[in-house]
């Protein structure tokens, strides 16, 4: 369990977690903006003091949710959302609670089960090149950037070993 000032040392980066009430809010949607703190959870911008004034590096926080013929992650949690595919249930189709803030950007990871290959379709606010076939045991790794409208599909790899 994490503690409010319990210090952490993060790539060379040394700072202590700070309360959600210690933390600016900047303009950017889903990222908070810290100075030498981190919150566990969604994204977070950890400034590094030894590379200069303007550098820092996001810190992604892991948001997953059960399987279901419909699975629907809500982009306003940030980070990078994950589901694995379950055997009972097939395949599936994605969506989300809104379809996000102009320029946000959303990660998706989807991990198939070992007992079949699953294919997964994206729902409404998603513009994709096409579904993911899932191969036994492997993952795949999508990149979408909403124009406020829409998540647009910038990236994908598929079959990456679990």
């Amino acid at each position: 369990m994490i503690k409010e000032h319990e210090q952490f040392s993060l790539g060379g980066i040394e700072g202590e977690f700070a309360s959600e009430s210690e933390l600016d809010f900047t303009s950017t949607p889903n990222v908070l903006y810290t100075s030498k703190s981190i919150v566990v959870g969604k994204n977070r911008v950890v400034n590094d003091p030894n590379k200069g004034l303007f550098t820092a590096y996001v810190v992604r926080g892991v948001n997953s949710t059960g399987y279901s013929s419909v699975v629907v992650f809500d982009p306003t949690l940030g980070g990078f959302c994950q589901v694995r595919t379950f055997i009972d249930v097939g395949n599936a189709t994605i969506n989300t609670t809104s379809p996000g803030e102009e320029g946000q950007e959303l990660y998706v990871k989807v991990d198939n089960d070992t007992d079949a290959n699953r294919t997964i379709t994206f729902g409404t606010p998603f513009k994709v090149t096409g579904t993911v076939s899932g191969s036994t045991a492997a993952s795949a790794v999508l990149h979408f950037i909403s124009d406020g409208v829409s998540f647009f599909e910038v990236s994908r790899t598929t079959g990456l070993p679990q």
